[in-house]
């Protein structure tokens, strides 16, 4: 019984821990999220100026770096929503093991 107990404890401690991890996992995505639509407000701003002034070299630079910004941050959502996805799948597991004891 009180192997039982140890065990389930080292579980839960186990679960604490993960659900730890996706809250700040989900916090940051909350945040990549944010930065994603400000950065769709800059493309959509650099896209405005090149109808209004052109494709100035200005523009042009602007415009790049808002689209080098939009593809990192596409690729750091992308990896969070993997790591979100595996730790959710870590406390699915945890959940069975606590059921079969």
């Amino acid at each position: 019984m009180a192997e039982n107990r140890d065990k389930i404890q080292e579980l839960f401690q186990k679960r604490i821990s993960i659900v730890g991890e996706i809250s700040a996992l989900n916090a940051q995505q909350l945040q990549n999220s944010q930065m994603l639509l400000g950065n769709g407000i800059d493309l959509q701003r650099c896209t405005e100026n090149m109808k209004e002034h052109g494709d100035t070299e200005a523009v042009r630079e602007e415009y790049e770096q808002a689209c080098a910004r939009e593809e990192n941050l596409q690729k750091v959502v992308a990896d969070c929503e993997d790591r979100l996805a595996d730790l959710d799948r870590q406390v699915a597991d945890l959940d069975r093991k606590l059921e079969e004891l």
